[in-house]
């Protein structure tokens, strides 16, 4: 029985067909957009991430800063740690002279609030960046803030710093005042050092018949007439 040579053609060129329309297909897939279900992940990555309060140097806030965020960006762990906030306000401060003087103070010194996602991974990357020396609370396993308390964090400089305090420079070195508050309450003491950027004072008391510097708010003095 013979066979036509057409045929054996007609064989090959099908295999042939097969092979292209697979090929035609996987390219298809590899350029089709993503699935609804697909779409719904990237959108969601992130949410699940919680803001927790963590330690640094006081003083070094923006360094621990810098410092966590290039080494978030050279372990590729974006995904894991999505943002890093150190709460500052927009001070505004009367001079001697009556002129306005603004510069930013950070509300909280040596903390800042850090939005990941909780794991042994985070944990070691956050613990082992410089300036930082770890989570506050239960160091192992820390709790998250609430998210009503990262709003209202995070909410004092989200309005674009706006938020500006005013704060009149009432006192000049060499008055008198009483502390009212903390651990030298009720101590008087000569003002040696008035601190408009920080809102603070260094006072002279004496302790013992020795005269010791105490550095207080603003607030804690109150002057003697």
């Amino acid at each position: 029985m013979a066979f036509k040579e057409d045929n054996i053609m007609t064989t090959d060129e099908t295999n042939a067909n097969n092979q292209k329309s697979a090929t035609e297909q996987a390219q298809k897939a590899s350029t089709a957009p993503a699935t609804t279900s697909e779409t719904s992940e990237i959108s969601e990555k992130g949410l699940d991430h919680k803001w927790y309060v963590v330690h640094t140097y006081s003083g070094s806030e923006a360094k621990a800063k810098l410092a966590l965020q290039e080494r978030i960006d050279k372990l590729g762990m974006a995904d894991h740690i999505s943002e890093i906030y150190v709460p500052t306000a927009q001070i505004e401060k009367l001079t001697d002279s009556g002129k306005k003087k603004t510069s930013s103070k950070t509300l909280y010194p040596g903390y800042i609030l850090v939005k990941m996602l909780y794991s042994v991974e985070t944990r070691q990357l956050v613990n082992g960046t410089p300036k930082i020396s770890g989570f506050v609370g239960n160091t192992r396993n820390p709790r998250p803030i609430s998210e009503r308390e990262a709003l209202r964090l995070t909410s004092q400089e989200m309005g674009g710093e706006k938020a500006v305090a005013e704060v009149k420079v009432m006192y000049e070195k060499g008055e008198t005042v009483k502390i009212k508050e903390g651990a030298f309450a009720n101590f008087s003491g000569t003002i040696d050092e008035v601190r408009p950027e920080k809102t603070k004072l260094r006072v002279l008391v004496s302790i013992f018949g020795r005269e010791t510097p105490v550095e207080i708010d603003f607030d804690q003095a109150e002057k003697i007439s």
